[in-house]
């Protein structure tokens, strides 16, 4: 009866973490869906701006003025929309790792980690957009937990291992 009700116990603990794990990659995506959105408004936004530097290098009369007003305003839509592609990615940053310890925890069964995908394509958003990203402290230390235990794991999630290493170099780390 005892070993019934563990077993069962068990079980649960098992489709919560799971329910969480999806949660977490959930969490994830919708962040991660959020910085792909504003790094496309900031690629409008920098074109704009790009023509606003023509028309200023070939226009000569009164407009100027009202084009170096258009240009510093877009100058800082600009640094606003990068704050905030910056905020989401640190955020899915953030459910990543998350979503990595409760699989380093219980990486006993996992057949492909859901964090390995997330951080792949979160380190390919980074480094093919050039994106100068700078981790907050709070991050930077979540990341290096995970990265040692990920090291004290031996030969289990070396996917996972490879793009934590990868994430601290894109970040300079």
């Amino acid at each position: 009866m005892f070993s019934e009700i563990v077993l069962t116990i068990s079980k649960n603990k098992k489709v919560i973490q799971a329910m969480d794990n999806n949660q977490l990659y959930n969490q994830y995506s919708a962040e991660y869906r959020q910085a792909n959105d504003y790094h496309g408004q900031l690629s409008t936004k920098e074109f704009e701006l790009q023509l606003i530097n023509i028309g200023m290098k070939y226009d000569t009369s009164a407009n100027s003025f009202q084009g170096q007003l258009s240009k510093m305003n877009l100058e800082m839509e600009i640094h606003a929309l990068k704050q905030q592609r910056n905020a989401h990615i640190c955020s899915a940053i953030n459910y990543v790792l998350d979503l990595a310890n409760n699989e380093i925890t219980n990486s006993q069964g996992i057949i492909i980690s859901l964090a390995y995908m997330a951080l792949s394509a979160i380190n390919s958003f980074i480094s093919t957009q050039n994106i100068e990203l700078s981790l907050p402290s709070y991050l930077q230390v979540k990341l290096n937990q995970i990265s040692d235990k990920l090291i004290m794991s031996n030969m289990t999630l070396l996917n996972l291992k490879s793009e934590v290493s990868r994430l601290k170099l894109l970040c300079k780390i």
